[in-house]
């Protein structure tokens, strides 16, 4: 017998390792396994699971994996070792699939955008939460496996087609990747042993698969049947496309649809008809109504509207005016968004004015400085409609009813067949061909779904068809291939970190009343709290003196003298004396 087992490290014929019982599990979409009885358990003492067990068939490896389960059996008064390793498939399903999704915090005041795992998954999208395509998706749970420690590595993934939203849960790499494969279930999964380290895991579809010839005259067939499986030929794919649009809190539906062929009738017999949820437009507007004017600051009117205390002065003149900021116009009241095309900013203008201080009645002159601080805008009054999509519209995948219908439209063949001395690395991840019987079957070409070879009496028993765990059993499953997907809410989230996406827009602040402040005056008036007795201070009291100020004298104090401060303007010389 050529085959030899290593396990670990320690490699020898396999009879050597007292095998009784030796047999190679291949599948397609499943975990393959190696099943073995050894009459002699001392040769394998210190096996434990876990280990990894190689057979090879001369030169080439024939099976990679690691030993699940050890038993022993009594008979008498002899024990055996039941040995079961599974190959890196269970790596898949002893992996839970995550993604990657934006985690939204604050640092220092900042927000800062990181990452974090979960499981809640949406698949069909990439990290950045665009959509992405069948391929794609396989190609990522196959990642995050090997990522987790699975012992395999990724070859061919030639499965074409775009994918739907499909948001799911605590699912393992396995299982997920057996619901993307829903979608194109005459798709072979199989791995490659026969490569340098861990085997190559490979995804191809039924019309890429080599064909490999049976000649059932040949001897070596010891029986086959085969099943033609006509009820399971569809005549067409529609896909009604459906999708809720929300515009201002009033909900519409959309439906497209895809048909194929093109010419294929929905209501027509043995026809796929399936009804997809898109996660639809969401979009709100929000109106803002502002009231503007023109900033004049070297117009009196103007200021006398700004500044209540000019109200009802006379012979105001502006003896100086300037602006902070460049906008012509001023936000009186109302808002305004600051995501539009109009602009606003914060603006201070300021003015040197002199008056008539209304309050006196010896027509004494004022002059302040007051600071205005407004919204300035180049907006004109009107009211401003912002319309802000919280969510886009779900693109419906392109060519996925072609897809179902490629996978589906073919006479479908299931069926068995036992050969002597054949190898199962030659018929897993191919099709199958049976010559020497009818036209019918030698022109038939179907996928083989699993091998089971016998290393100890040369049989392998081939079974060949569609994938049971994948494909509809019958028309009425097959009609159901769209009800177990769930409608993704979370799409959006995914990239974002937003739990929902606002619908409001940021406002400018708003001031009904401008805010004044007057820094400089020329008046001061101190009195007590009746106003009974008042000591006024005007500047216009100083006739021609350049103004007045604390100045020391010399004065008789008590019979002494001394000095004090007085407030005064510059002595000035009496022309009289």
């Amino acid at each position: 017998m050529p085959f030899s087992l290593k396990i670990n490290s320690v490699s020898k014929p396999i009879e050597d390792w007292g095998v009784s019982k030796a047999k190679i599990q291949r599948k397609n979409c499943a975990c393959d396994t190696f099943e073995a009885t050894f009459i002699l358990p001392a040769e394998i003492e210190g096996i434990a699971p876990g280990d990894i067990i190689e057979i090879f068939d001369g030169e080439s490896r024939i099976f990679f994996g690691s030993v699940s389960k050890l038993s022993v059996a009594k008979n008498g008064g002899s024990s055996e070792m039941e040995m079961l390793a599974k190959n890196p498939w269970s790596d898949l399903e002893e992996c839970v699939y995550q993604q990657k999704w934006a985690l939204r915090s604050m640092e220092n005041g900042a927000l800062v955008l990181g990452n974090t795992l979960r499981s809640r998954v949406v698949l069909g999208q990439d990290n950045n939460g665009n959509k992405i395509d069948i391929a794609d998706q396989i190609s990522d749970i196959l990642g995050f496996a090997i990522s987790c420690g699975a012992k395999f590595q990724i070859s061919q993934i030639l499965a074409d087609g775009e994918m739907l939203f499909d948001e799911i849960l605590d699912l393992s790499c396995a299982e997920s990747l057996l619901r993307v494969l829903k979608w194109i279930p005459n798709t072979s999964v199989y791995f490659d042993y026969n490569t340098p380290g861990y085997p190559s895991i490979n995804v191809i579809p039924r019309t890429m698969l080599s064909t490999v010839q049976t000649d059932i005259a040949a001897g070596n067939v010891r029986s086959f049947e085969v099943s033609p499986r006509p009820d399971l030929k569809l005549n067409g794919v529609s896909i009604k496309y459906e999708s809720e649009n929300i515009v201002d809190g009033v909900s519409s539906l959309g439906v497209s649809e895809d048909n194929y062929p093109s010419t294929f009738n929905s209501k027509s017999m043995r026809g796929l008809v399936m009804s997809v949820e898109l996660d639809g437009l969401r979009s709100t507007c929000q109106s803002y109504y502002a009231e503007c004017e023109t900033i004049n600051e070297s117009s009196v009117t103007w200021w006398k509207k700004h500044v209540p205390e000019l109200e009802n002065a006379e012979g105001i003149v502006i003896e100086s005016a300037s602006r902070k900021g460049y906008l012509s116009r001023e936000l009186v009241s109302g808002s305004l968004p600051l995501n539009s095309s109009v602009s606003t900013e914060p603006d201070t203008v300021s003015g040197v004015i002199s008056f008539i201080d209304p309050d006196e009645n010896d027509n004494s002159i004022v002059i302040k400085k007051f600071d205005v601080k407004l919204i300035s805008t180049n907006a004109a009054t009107g009211t401003y409609n912002i319309w802000t999509s919280s969510q886009s519209p779900e693109i419906a995948p392109n060519g996925l009813a072609k897809a179902i219908y490629d996978s589906s439209s073919e006479m479908q063949y299931e069926g068995k067949i036992s050969i002597l001395g054949a190898d199962a690395a030659d018929f897993i991840g191919k099709k199958i061909s049976i010559q020497g019987d009818s036209q019918a079957l030698a022109q038939m070409a179907v996928p083989v779904v699993s091998a089971s070879q016998d290393l100890y009496s040369g049989i392998l028993d081939v079974n060949f068809g569609p994938p049971k765990h994948l494909y509809p059993d019958n028309i009425a499953e097959l009609f159901r291939i769209n009800r177990n997907r769930n409608f993704s809410f979370s799409a959006s989230t995914r990239a974002t970190g937003k739990i929902s996406a606002s619908t409001t827009c940021s406002m400018s602040g708003v001031s009904a009343a401008s805010e004044v402040t007057a820094s400089r005056s020329s008046k001061l008036i101190i009195q007590t709290t009746d106003g009974g007795q008042q000591i006024k201070l005007n500047t216009k009291d100083l006739g021609n003196s350049s103004g007045a100020m604390f100045r020391e004298v010399a004065i008789c104090y008590n019979g002494r003298g001394a000095k004090a401060r007085f407030l005064m303007t510059e002595p000035v010389y009496d022309e009289m004396q």
